[in-house]
């Protein structure tokens, strides 16, 4: 990658704003059960975790997380709260759930005209930031971010 001008420790893309380490999955593997337990194997919880893709030092930015923030996709909506009431949420929650993994919730909030989606892995949220960037709703280009996944468990919705 040197030749084409990467240096060690500088982030990947034009402005060297991109991830700096590769990613990796790290699986659970199976264990054993306690006797207390009934003995045998325990089977993992089919979930794998992403590790790195770290930013340069200094970032602010979220990282990868299973919770997802749509930003300026509700933007200039006329009847916002009458929307949320007709199920504007559930349909939200169906068309990701279809095509990029479980959702576990969505939250619409209506004061900051935003969008959170908590998806129950980090891969189906990766799928959906990647898929939905750029996507045109009601005339508003969507700008997916990842969003902290404990401060959306605590109901923080302002970050």
């Amino acid at each position: 990658m040197a030749k084409y001008g990467w240096t060690s420790g500088a982030g990947l893309g034009a402005s060297s704003s991109g991830i700096v380490n590769p990613l990796r999955v790290q699986v659970e593997k199976r264990r054993k059960k306690a006797d207390a337990d009934g003995g045998g194997w325990a089977e993992p919880g089919g979930k794998g975790k992403i590790i790195g893709g770290g930013k340069r030092q200094g970032e602010e930015e979220q990282g990868l997380s299973d919770v997802i923030v749509l930003l300026n996709m509700l933007d200039n909506m006329p009847d916002l709260a009458r929307e949320v009431e007709d199920g504007l949420g559930q349909e939200i929650g169906e068309e990701c759930g279809e095509k990029y993994g479980r959702v576990e919730r969505v939250y619409i909030d209506t004061a900051t005209q935003r969008v959170f989606i908590k998806f129950t892995d980090q891969i189906s949220a990766l799928k959906a930031v990647s898929e939905l960037q750029g996507r045109v709703f009601n005339g508003n280009t969507i700008t997916p971010k990842y969003y902290n996944s404990d401060a959306f468990d605590k109901g923080v919705y302002t970050k």
